[in-house]
Order: C-alpha cells, then sequence, then structure tokens
C-alpha cells in the first residue's frame, strides 16, 4: 500500500494508485491543470479527487499548508497507535496486566512524550488511543493532547476507569474540538469495588458513563472475568442497556502482572465461562442486539444485526491461510507501553517477546515497522506457527484456528508459537456450531 491520502478530521487513510497519486500531487497549489504534462488519466482521477471533497479549486500560487504537503514514510503503513501515556495509576486493580498499582513500568518525561509524537506523525499515523496505567492521571495531560492536535493526530479513544471524568474534562475536550469515545472498565455488578481495589468505584464509574452520555460522548465498556462476578453477567448486561453504551466487551482474567498473585483462586474453567457465554448469546439475540456485544474471541453481535461474527475463525480454511498473517491488528495498531517500548499489542504486556521489542528511545517507529523484531513479529505467517507447533500442524482445525490469539498462547505456553487454549477448546469440542444453533434459535423465535 505505497500512496495514501490521509483525512486529518478523522485520522484515516484511504489508499489510491499511482496514477491517482501522481494526479493529486499535481494539486500542489501552483501546477497549471491546462499543462501538457497533465495526462487524459490525470485529468479522470482529478475529477474523481474534487468529486470527493479531497481537492478544490484555488487561486493560482496558493500555498500549501505543512500538514497538506505529501511526504514520504520510512516504515511500513500503521493505521492507529495504541499508547499506554502513564504506567500509574489510582486504583489498586487486582488483575492489571501492567501492574500500576505498583507503577512498574513508570512514566515517559514530558520531552520524551512529544519525541514519541513527533514519531508517530513521522510514521504517518493518524490516530491514537490513550490509556495508561490511568491516562487522565497526567499533569501534563493537556499539554499532550494539545501536541498530538497540533500535528493533525486524531485522539480516537479515551481508555479510563472513570474516577477523573468531570465536566471540566469535557469541556476541555468539547473546547479543542475533540469528538473521541470513551472506554470504561466495570467489573460486574456488586464486584467491581473488589476487583477495582476501592470502595465507591462501581457508583463512580456508573455516575462517568452518565455524564459521559449526557455530553454525547460515545462510551464503551470492557469487564474482566472470574468466578465471583460470572454470575452477575445477565445483571450487568441489564444495567450496561439501560446506561446506553455503545458497546460491552468482555474477556476472562489473564494470569499476568497483578492477577498472578490471585490466579488459581478465582480463574474460571474454559467450560464455564463459554456456557455463560451461550447464555449471554441467547440474550443479546432474544433482546434485538441493543448494543455491540463481544464476548472474547467466542461472539460478536454488532447492534441491531441478526448475523453474529465468531472472531476466533481466523482463516478460511484453505492452504492460502498458511502465508496470512497471524494477527491483522497487530500489523496496523501497535501498542506504545508506559516506558516507551513498541509492542504488537497490549496482551503481550509480560510476555516472552517483551524484552525483545525496541524501545522508541532508542529507534524510531517508523524504523521499527521497516524491519526488526517488533516486524517480525507483526508479519508473522501461519506457516511458520505449523512449523514449530507440532500439536498445531497435526491439528484438523489448523487452518481455521491458526492457534488462536497467540499473545494469549504465550501466557499459557510461553511461546511465540504457543496455541491459546481457548480456541483450542472452542474448536475441539464444536463450539462453533453451538453458537450459530443459539443463533439461529432465537432469530426463529422473533420471526415466528
Amino acid at each position: 500500500m505505497p500512496y495514501g491520502i490521509m483525512d486529518t478530521k478523522t485520522g484515516q487513510t484511504g489508499f489510491i494508485d499511482a496514477v491517482a497519486f501522481q494526479a493529486a500531487s499535481f494539486c500542489d497549489g501552483k501546477m497549471n491543470l491546462d499543462s501538457p504534462l497533465v495526462l487524459p488519466a490525470h485529468r479522470e482521477s482529478i475529477a474523481k479527487l474534487e468529486s470527493a471533497g479531497v481537492i478544490e479549486d484555488c487561486p493560482s500560487d496558493t500555498e500549501l499548508e505543512p500538514w497538506q504537503k505529501y511526504c514520504r514514510s520510512s516504515g511500513r503503513y500503521a493505521a492507529s497507535a495504541h499508547w499506554s501515556i502513564t504506567g500509574h495509576c489510582n486504583l489498586r486493580c487486582r488483575h492489571c496486566y501492567m501492574s500500576a498499582p505498583q507503577a512498574k513500568y513508570g512514566e515517559l518525561t514530558t520531552e520524551e512524550c512529544l519525541r514519541i509524537i513527533d514519531q508517530i506523525a513521522a510514521a504517518g499515523i493518524g490516530q491514537v488511543s490513550l490509556t495508561g496505567g490511568e491516562p487522565l492521571v497526567r499533569a501534563d495531560f493537556w499539554q499532550l493532547v494539545d501536541a498530538l492536535l497540533e500535528r493533525r493526530i486524531v485522539i480516537r479513544q479515551i481508555y479510563t476507569n472513570g474516577l477523573l471524568v468531570t465536566e471540566e474534562l469535557l469541556a476541555g475536550l468539547k473546547a479543542r474540538g475533540i469528538k473521541c469515545s470513551f472506554s470504561l472498565s466495570f467489573d460486574g455488578c456488586g464486584c467491581h469495588d473488589w476487583m477495582r481495589g476501592l470502595s465507591g468505584a462501581e457508583e463512580a464509574v456508573i455516575a462517568a458513563i452518565r455524564l459521559l452520555r449526557s455530553h454525547g460522548f460515545g462510551v464503551g465498556v470492557e469487564t474482566v472475568l472470574y468466578t465471583d462476578n460470572l454470575p452477575h453477567m445477565k445483571e450487568t448486561y441489564e444495567l450496561m442497556k439501560s446506561l446506553g453504551v455503545s458497546h460491552w466487551k468482555t474477556s476472562p482474567a489473564m494470569n499476568v502482572g497483578n492477577w498472578q498473585q490471585e490466579q488459581g483462586h478465582y480463574d474460571l474453567p474454559i467450560d464455564v465461562l463459554y456456557a455463560a457465554y451461550l447464555d449471554l448469546i441467547a440474550l443479546h439475540q432474544a433482546d434485538g442486539a441493543p448494543l455491540d456485544l463481544m464476548l472474547g474471541g467466542f461472539y460478536y453481535g454488532r447492534r441491531g444485526s441478526k448475523e453474529a461474527v465468531i472472531p476466533l475463525i481466523r482463516f478460511d480454511g484453505t492452504d492460502a491461510a498458511q502465508r496470512q498473517i497471524l494477527c491483522r491488528s497487530c500489523r496496523v495498531n501497535p501498542h506504545i507501553m508506559a516506558d516507551g517500548k513498541l509492542l504488537p499489542c497490549i496482551p503481550m504486556t509480560g510476555s516472552a517477546v517483551e524484552a525483545e521489542m525496541p524501545s522508541l528511545l532508542e529507534t524510531t517507529i517508523a524504523e521499527a515497522l521497516a524491519g526488526s523484531r517488533f516486524f517480525d513479529v507483526i508479519d508473522m505467517k501461519l506457516g511458520a506457527v505449523l512449523e514449530n507447533n507440532p500439536e498445531c500442524a497435526a491439528c484438523e482445525h489448523r487452518l481455521r484456528c491458526g492457534g488462536g490469539c497467540h499473545a494469549c498462547g504465550m501466557t499459557f505456553g510461553g511461546s511465540i508459537y504457543s496455541a491459546d487454549p481457548y480456541s483450542c477448546f472452542f474448536f475441539k469440542n464444536g463450539y462453533e456450531q453451538k453458537v450459530r444453533d443459539r443463533v439461529a434459535q432465537y432469530q426463529k423465535y422473533k420471526e415466528e
């Protein structure tokens, strides 16, 4: 994908061919489009670009703004960056993957963060999501926000525990024209305070969701599941629906970070988790899918849709799958850690490959994307897994499962080639058909 035009209002890049890119390059405010250098194919492309609102007529000798000029990035394409701007937090979450209560990964200085923002811009990345730790605890939060805006990098989403979501925060975002969505953590009715280590946290996050919705911000919620909150999921679903959240995502607590101290006491057996997921699918389908619901990789139901997507089905089952990359999200959405390391994704924090990843204090995002151990991981093909994991290679589901999520596989197996046990259990126990049957059952019921 060598040629693209970025919409700086959304941060999204549209890809074009060489002829269209050359045509767009002529539109620099100086080129006379009656010139014989402008061929018929260019004129056709220019007409399409003008119709799409990408270019417009202007007086001759109009100077382009610096952000409008075409540039070349030395790295490969990435759509967005997920950035932990701090490793500090104002809660003491029992399951924290990055041990934020102990500030394991610390926090970069303002100057170091500003250099990373320059790297994001230089890599042609148009969007960021801000997370932590708790991103709102940074004293220089607004300075970083303004630096992103100055470089026309769109803040797509803010991840927060909700305690610092205030009228003042929202007024500051609105004054800057920021229309991001928020992702808040909520770990079940009656269970949130225990998981978050603070009495009153549940009441505070519900209040934050209501405040955000009253100001027109989109809100999604993520829930970490363990033995004690699983029985409360139907009640939690009803609360999410009543609060008007746009999407709700659940996943089991993983044996990383602080949860390693709790692991074994509250972990969910996979069959128990999947039985609860089937019940939630039934509830969601019978209810007309009032919100987006993602149950790990088990099920994704879009709001108002009769269709069910199963993210664990990663490949099409043909031999061509062996030449495809393991994870499309990792390929275009890297994670910048609080200490400046560049990881393929958040779940690889604390994994076997973390120590091998580049530091953005020593290299740049573009350089890492151009070729590095980081790029080796995000560009890994399914064939490499099958060559290095005999169990996966012998499995009848290998060309659809692909070993599942390999960040999860590393948590359990210690290697980038290790299989994800949640995916293994899903395919080997016929859950694909169980999900499809559950969806079909309620669609038939509603039609009758």
